[in-house]
């Protein structure tokens, strides 16, 4: 399929009014023969080629062959036609029938090859079973109402697709002949005419009139003609005729004139349109309007000096600038002016043509020819026209002066207070002007010489134009144009066309609309419409724009000058132009309001094109790229005023121009369903709504199942996240419950040190009181005994006996060495008091032992009259001997001290339970409270029973125990080694068995 948009190429023949339109190869058609042109009902022109069939909406061309039109089987179109019904048929070089399917109310139609005409064509093949492309054309020329048929070089009449071979002629491929109904003619030359009647040659004659007959390309055979859609033409030379048979009389009118169209072929005038559409063999197609615009002929130089301010004479002759044009002769004379006119000419009594251009105002006789000065002026004159209360009276303004001038007289003037460089002036009331001035417009009382109102001081005001009722019109000079009404300034924003912003003129024509001639273009509206607007309703007038599309040699209006146009007696209307004074009559110039509807040409997505039925509603996938919509209108007007807006309903509401290729892009939506509003507007209303809706699937991640498959996984995911949470918070405690178990062991490890250190403290307390104590009361009494002997020994050393000084020396010795054996006593238990101590278990022979305290205590238990007693003890004991030694010890200074003359017995014994060792003795034994003391070993150290708790103590580091018991006489002492031997860590005491 092949889809084109162009710019069509635009051509004036010798008449530079004639504004042709050619479409060929170059620019949008497939080839350039153009054999048929037709319309369908919904509007769009069919143009037939030998490379398929065009549509053409009146901007682009669509081709159509056997690309995008199944069981198409040739490209080369031969005949087509239109019948009553505006149906379209066309017939191909191999006898294939297509019809255009124009019956869908959403999309452009589109041709198919369908099997047989309709009915109502009573179209029967010459053959059976088999159509040709001859039944089909004598069919084409029933359903068009003809009766005859050229194929070739043959003539056939009939039209029920069995017509009859009435004759055959070579000049038939040359296309000349015309057919009206029943009669068939055909033309060699003028002077030789065949006449067919119901298909028969019959001997009339048939009058030619009109300028076709003196036409000299005509009377030389140099013609051709066409007779199609029944409309007849004839084509010589340079013009194209109409023709028309009338009571046996052919009357030609002039259609066209300064053709250079070669070869054609079919010429289609439609009406509505008021457009000719011609296809050539061998060019393409035509278009060219009936000329609606008539320019007056102007001089060589004229357009040197503009076209400006007009005045009419009876004779509707146009007065502008130096030269009088006369419509009717097409001709012009130069007026023989002092110097141009300017901005403002006024005639007076069809004769007097006033002006004053250079600072003097003049009138010229067109009579006589005479130019006469009435009066110099202060600046050029802005305006002249003649009083509407007294016509005898000349109003004449200039940039700061306002003149009444009678007879060439001026008979009052006034100078405006405030001039503010008047550019024209409006008569609002007897004395009553409207000053346009570069700096707003002014309200000026001529009787008090006051200027009373002023507005829009911001602008250059380019023309002023009062209603009928009440109202005014405002145009400033690039900024728009303005209401006033009841003291309030309305503006008028026409963002569409940027020509409005600078208005020439408001000229009503009497039916209710205003035309409003810009530098670019020309503007009907309707004047109730307009006025509504500008009054605050919200519906937008609809501006028809006439511009060179539509026979204009220039879209660019002449303002500034008063009048700035002229009404001539016909009723024409003449606007001064930069390309001449055009003239048309506004009560008959068509104004082409795009009416046909708008239809969907396309539907693609992706790369492809979608086939769509009216009412099929496209779903699309998820996930789509690119989805286009192109929409048609048939309009062959001035496509300035085929404005037609879309919005995809409830995502963008604004409404958008739709663009220049009629795309409507839809891309990467998301899912939903989306409507497409397309309409054309004629103001605010729209003529004609397409809505076209199609839907996008959602994604499996935009449907239920995905929601609650994700809900699930969510619910999944809060319960995984609350069971890690909560395996983590009992991760957590458990690490504080530990972190919480160990600070309290370290703090119950605290108060057990504390504790222990209490405890030690207290024992270091207890050894130090010990120690004082023991220190205290042991040493007191060796020391006193010490002191005392030797103070004797000192007072009688001189005079005492030998014998009594070794005795003295004796008891000293022996004092000494208890003191010494307590000394070392007391330091055995003081280094067992210390938290480092550790016993030194060593083996050692008990008789040894004996012996060593024997020898100390026996000295010692002598002095008491005491006999020490030694037991054998032929064994060894393994144990820490300084620590027995001084139990032993200790015992036995305990014996010693509690015996006098008595015997102190010293043995051991070994038993299969331990090793006993039991010192004896025969002295005072002790008490009750003694023993009760003895064994308490929680009570402190006093005076008395210390050295119990020191041999208790160290007893206690080498796992043994003492006992005592008290005869009469006499006390045991008792210690046992070993008594729970192999437990607790303690030694056994035993020595090994020798071998």
């Amino acid at each position: 399929m092949l889809l084109l948009f162009f710019l069509p190429s635009l051509s004036f023949a010798q008449n530079k009014d004639r504004r042709i339109i050619h479409f060929n190869t170059e620019n949008g058609l497939p080839q350039n023969s153009v054999s048929n042109i037709n319309f369908d009902k919904q509007g769009y022109c069919w143009l037939s080629t030998e490379m398929g069939l065009v549509r053409f909406d009146g901007k682009n061309l669509k081709t159509f062959d056997a690309r995008n039109i199944p069981g198409l089987t040739t490209e080369r179109m031969r005949n087509a036609v239109t019948d009553s019904q505006q149906r379209v048929f066309i017939v191909t070089g191999v006898g294939q029938l297509l019809s255009i399917k124009a019956d869908d109310h959403t999309r452009a139609s589109i041709p198919q090859v369908v099997a047989d005409l309709p009915p109502e064509a009573n179209a029967r093949p010459r053959q059976k079973n088999q159509h040709s492309t001859l039944s089909y054309s004598l069919a084409f020329s029933g359903l068009s109402g003809q009766s005859y048929t050229v194929i070739e070089r043959n003539l056939y009449y009939g039209h029920d697709g069995n017509g009859e071979l009435i004759y055959t002629e070579p000049e038939f491929w040359n296309n000349r002949w015309l057919m009206f109904g029943e009669y068939f003619i055909s033309l060699k030359n003028p002077r030789q005419w065949k006449l067919w009647y119901g298909g028969k040659v019959v001997q009339k004659k048939i009058r030619l009139e009109g300028p076709l007959a003196a036409d000299k390309n005509f009377i030389r055979g140099k013609f051709i003609c066409t007779s199609k859609n029944q409309q007849h033409y004839v084509y010589a030379g340079t013009t194209l005729y109409a023709v028309r048979l009338e009571n046996e009389t052919i009357i030609s009118t002039i259609a066209l004139q300064k053709l250079a169209i070669p070869s054609i072929n079919t010429v289609y005038y439609h009406s509505r349109h008021r457009k000719y559409y011609i296809g050539s063999l061998i060019s393409g197609l035509y278009i060219i309007p009936a000329q609606e615009f008539q320019y007056l002929q102007m001089a060589d130089n004229a357009r040197d000096e503009g076209f400006f301010a007009q005045a009419v004479t009876r004779k509707d002759e146009v007065i502008c600038e130096r030269y009088l044009y006369n419509k009717e002769s097409g001709s012009y004379s130069r007026l023989h002016l002092a110097h141009r006119p300017g901005a403002s000419v006024c005639l007076l009594n069809d004769r007097f043509l006033y002006y004053g251009e250079n600072a003097v105002l003049r009138h010229y006789d067109i009579q006589t020819g005479k130019d006469t000065k009435v009066s110099d002026l202060d600046t050029r004159a802005s305006s002249i026209y003649a009083d509407k209360y007294d016509a005898t009276t000349l109003l004449v303004t200039t940039g700061g002066v306002l003149l009444k001038i009678r007879e060439d007289e001026i008979v009052d003037s006034r100078n405006i207070p405030r001039p503010a460089n008047i550019m024209s002036s409006v008569q609002h009331g007897r004395d009553t002007f409207l000053l346009a001035t570069q700096y707003g417009l002014k309200w000026y009382d001529y009787t008090r010489n006051k200027i009373f109102r002023t507005i829009l001081d911001s602008f250059t005001i380019r023309a002023v134009v009062p209603g009928p009722e009440g109202e005014i019109w405002i145009s400033t000079y690039g900024a728009g144009f303005y209401l006033y009404e009841k003291g309030k300034v309305q503006p008028v924003p026409v963002p569409r066309f940027t020509g409005m912003r600078t208005v020439h003129a408001f000229i009503e024509d009497g039916k209710g609309f205003f035309w409003m001639p810009t530098n670019n273009g020309l503007f009907k509206v309707e004047r109730k419409a307009l006025l509504d607007y500008a009054r605050g309703k919200k519906e937008d007038p609809y501006f028809y724009l006439y511009s060179v599309a539509d026979g204009l040699r220039t879209n660019e209006f002449n303002g500034g000058s008063t009048p700035s146009y002229v009404w001539l007696n016909n009723g024409w209307l003449s606007l001064p132009s930069i390309e001449g004074l055009v003239q048309f009559d506004p009560l008959t110039l068509p104004a082409d309001i795009p009416s046909n509807k708008i239809y969907i040409d396309e539907i693609r997505l992706e790369d492809s094109v979608i086939d769509f039925a009216g009412d099929h509603k496209p779903e699309l996938s998820s996930g789509y790229r690119r989805f286009s919509l192109r929409v048609s209108s048939p309009y062959f007007g001035n496509r300035e005023n085929l404005r037609i807006v879309y919005r995809v309903k409830d995502i963008d509401n604004a409404w958008l121009p739709l663009p220049d290729d009629g795309q409507v892009q839809l891309n990467l939506l998301p899912a939903g369903d989306y409507e497409v509003q397309i309409k054309k507007m004629t103001g605010a209303k729209a003529v004609d709504m397409l809505m076209f809706r199609f839907s996008v699937k959602r994604s499996f991640f935009q449907t239920w199942s995905f929601y609650l498959l994700v809900l699930a996984l969510l619910i999944l995911l809060v319960l995984l996240v609350i069971r890690i949470r909560i395996r983590l918070l009992i991760r957590r405690n458990k690490r504080l419950e530990e972190v919480i178990r160990q600070q309290t062991q370290n703090l119950a490890d605290t108060v057990s040190r504390l504790q222990f250190s209490e405890a030690e403290l207290l024992q270091s307390n207890r050894t130090k009181d010990m120690v004082n104590t023991l220190l205290l009361h042991d040493l007191r009494s060796p020391i006193r005994f010490m002191h005392t002997m030797l103070s004797t020994m000192a007072r009688r050393h001189a005079e005492m006996p030998k014998e009594e000084m070794a005795q003295y020396l004796s008891l000293l010795e022996v004092s000494t060495a208890s003191l010494n054996d307590f000394t070392q006593r007391f330091f055995t238990w003081a280094g067992s008091q210390h938290k480092d101590f550790r016993i030194t278990v060593s083996e050692f022979s008990i008789r040894e032992l004996f012996e060593e305290s024997s020898e100390l205590y026996g000295p010692i238990a002598e002095l008491s009259g005491n006999k020490l007693e030694v037991a054998d003890a032929d064994f060894s004991v393994s144990t820490d001997k300084n620590i027995l030694s001084a139990v032993i010890r200790n015992l036995l200074d305990n014996a010693c001290k509690h015996t006098r003359k008595g015997t102190i017995r010293l043995s051991a014994e070994e038993t299969a339970e331990g090793i006993t060792i039991c010192v004896s003795d025969t002295g005072t034994g002790f008490s009750a409270e003694a023993m009760k003391a003895f064994h308490d070993t929680e009570r402190l150290p006093g005076d008395n029973g210390n050295g119990s708790l020191i041999m208790q103590d160290l007893l206690n580091k080498i796992g043994a125990a003492i006992t005592i018991r008290s005869n009469n006489p006499g006390a045991v002492c008792i210690v046992k080694l070993n008594v729970l031997p192999g437990r607790d860590g303690v030694p056994d005491h035993r020595a090994p068995a020798t071998m």
